[in-house]
């Protein structure tokens, strides 16, 4: 994947282990683990300006999605993943009319995705006179979602509805 940047392989690294439940918001990150981070975060907002953010337009070449980008962000020692530091990066508006869209079809998009990605590649290979093995493709697109341990947000939510203090999950 050519956006990822060397921050992010850095926070995948196996000396770093830094794993998709430790980026909930609320964590905390210090010293070695802050700084990747910081600047992967950096990079994805980077990331997003200059692709998705410039290259989706209306018909008329007007942009969809509007980004605010605030100033340089320096990389602190210690970071608490909270919307004041979220927010430090800038803001990302979608119109209500698409945000409302991907809520109501967010169970086809996925499989609509997939499906048109699949006959893409079956498509070049065809332009190639290369043959594509079905089970190799959907192998390739298949999404790895590992079992996550809820033990700890089960048990904290338990306690709260105890002590009378859940509002909302």
């Amino acid at each position: 994947m050519e956006f990822v940047k060397d921050a992010f392989r850095g926070l995948v690294a196996p000396t770093c282990h830094t794993s998709a439940l430790d980026l909930r918001v609320g964590m905390r990150f210090e010293g070695e683990r802050a700084q990747p981070l910081h600047q992967a975060l950096r990079d994805a907002c980077k990331t997003i300006q200059e692709m998705p953010a410039r290259y989706l337009t209306h018909p008329d070449g007007s942009n969809i999605l509007a980004v605010t980008r605030h100033g340089r962000v320096a990389g602190p020692k210690h970071l608490l993943l909270d919307e004041a530091y979220l927010s430090s990066f800038g803001h990302l508006r979608l119109p209500q009319h698409l945000y409302t869209a991907l809520q109501r079809f967010d169970a086809w998009i996925e499989p609509a995705l997939l499906a048109e990605w699949a006959r893409l590649i079956k498509g070049y290979a065809l332009r190639q006179h290369r043959a594509v093995d079905e089970n190799t493709l959907v192998a390739a697109l298949a999404w790895s979602d590992p079992a996550r341990d809820v033990t700890l947000a089960r048990g904290q939510a338990l306690q709260l509805l105890q002590d009378g203090g859940l509002q909302c999950v």
